[in-house]
């Protein structure tokens, strides 16, 4: 009957369906592959076509999981004995596709409260599935309204361990370290902070728009700009915050990792900040920024009063107001920065992150009255607005070692440390545990070599001194991209 059934039903869409119906009660290979070569057929008359294909890949993943088949049998299959081509071509890559499908692996559900109708999926060695294909309903389901589950649906790549239990293949749940984990980049939230310290800023910005009913469309910004020679910091950057955000041309040499979506401020940047807090007075422009961007979820940027609110904080936060805005608000009132008071240390991967931006690994080779004519020094300095001093003092007291420079010329402060053993006792161990990211960490480098030197006696020697003079011309800004 398969061989002739597709001509005696070809002009009924009636009786197709009728088939349709009479091949889903008798569960069977032949039945199955009816089912699907009839359902093709009235698909070709209908706007969903393209629908039902997913549906029929979707049937196919199950049977081909469940029954552990390839799906071999295509000759004996009523699309190839039609004879028309272009339902050969169509079956061969329903085929394929169910073939690829069958990597993925669903793991039983397991858990006190189970909102989930679904099949038991346990494969045992010897009886094969203990449920039929199609015989029970999945209904869908809220993941957060589920109770601790012990399992979840995943893409099986091979690297799980499987064991066997009272016959039955079950997928443990293993923790593989990322490439990032291996390759030592993935950054830590203390260095993402220490880093914003340093080179962050938290921005609000007003563009006119007359579609808008306040007339001024307003975003929150939070920007990180760079170098070009640390681009591949600012990927790692956004790595972290989950991908948010783009790495755009900031200028002619640098380039600013940039978060201007709302939602992703909420959901991204304040958890992070949150949690991990600033602590410079940078801090205190973080607060402001973050007054805006949840006024911004409450919607009152689109009322006058909060476009004003709104430019009365502007005004306080980092350089205050454009012309322009002093111009279109006359009014403003800028509010009350609150400072910071706890300036402490609060992790060594914040020093690190701190130290990426603002510190300096540097070389002295003055002249002296040696033998060679020249002497080596390595130095550590790290340089802030004089308004962190208190912080720098920390860095004092955590390091313990150093001193404080007050620029006389700058409201600008330097700790600094020259002192052969503090540098060889304390700032090389600390940095060589907590990394140095971006291109710094090739400075950082080259201060070790010349460090090295310097320990060994070689830079009383000729041959030693200009080692650490060649060095020197290629660290930090003489440094060839």
């Amino acid at each position: 009957m398969l061989f002739n059934i597709d001509r005696f039903f070809i002009d009924s869409s009636i009786s197709h369906v009728g088939f349709i119906l009479l091949a889903l009660t008798i569960n069977s290979i032949e039945s199955i592959q009816a089912f699907i070569f009839y359902l093709m057929q009235y698909s070709f008359s209908n706007l969903n076509f393209f629908f039902l294909l997913i549906s029929l890949g979707y049937f196919l993943y199950y049977y081909n999981c469940h029954y552990q088949y390839n799906l071999s049998d295509t000759i004996n299959s009523p699309a190839m004995r039609s004879g028309k081509p272009l339902l050969c071509v169509l079956w061969r890559l329903l085929i394929n596709i169910a073939n690829n499908i069958s990597k993925w692996v669903l793991w039983p559900n397991s858990g006190k409260l189970l909102k989930l109708l679904v099949p038991s999926c346990d494969q045992k060695f010897v009886s094969g599935p203990t449920n039929h294909w199609c015989t029970v309903t999945s209904h869908k389901m809220i993941e957060r309204e589920m109770e601790n589950r012990g399992s979840k649906s995943i893409i099986l790549k091979f690297k799980s361990n499987m064991y066997c239990n009272s016959f039955r293949f079950i997928t443990t749940k293993v923790l593989i370290k990322s490439d990032e984990d291996l390759a030592g980049k993935k950054l830590n939230p203390w260095f993402v902070t220490g880093f914003t310290d340093a080179e962050g800023s938290f921005m609000i910005s007003f563009l006119k728009n007359p579609r808008v009913r306040s007339g001024w469309q307003i975003q929150s910004i939070f920007q990180i700009a760079l170098h070009k020679k640390d681009l591949e910091l600012l990927n790692l950057l956004q790595s972290y915050f989950g991908g948010i955000g783009k790495i755009v041309k900031h200028g002619k040499d640098s380039y600013s990792y940039r978060v201007r979506s709302l939602e992703e401020n909420l959901d991204k940047i304040l958890p992070h900040f949150d949690q991990y807090s600033l602590k410079t007075q940078k801090f205190s422009d973080y607060l402001l920024w973050r007054e805006v961007v949840l006024m911004m979820q409450r919607k009152e940027h689109l009322t006058d009063k909060g476009v004003q609110t709104i430019v009365n904080i502007r005004a306080s936060l980092n350089l205050g107001l454009s012309d322009d805005l002093k111009v279109a608000f006359p009014k403003t009132i800028p509010v009350k920065k609150a400072g910071i008071v706890d300036q402490k240390i609060p992790h060594p991967e914040w020093l690190a992150g701190f130290t990426s931006g603002e510190g300096n690994f540097a070389i002295r080779t003055p002249k002296s009255q040696t033998e060679v004519g020249f002497k080596a020094e390595v130095w550590f300095r790290i340089s802030q607005h004089s308004r962190d001093e208190e912080l720098m003092r920390s860095i004092i007291s955590y390091l313990e070692c150093g001193y404080l420079v007050k620029d006389l010329r700058n409201p600008a402060v330097e700790f600094s440390v020259y002192k052969f053993s503090d540098i060889c006792g304390k700032i090389f161990p600390f940095f060589r545990d907590h990394k140095i990211r971006g291109v710094k960490a090739k400075d950082f480098q080259d201060w070790c070599l010349a460090l090295k030197i310097i320990q060994a006696k070689g830079h009383l020697t000729q041959e030693g001194i200009d080692k650490i003079r060649k060095i020197k011309a290629g660290m930090n800004k003489s440094r060839c991209e």
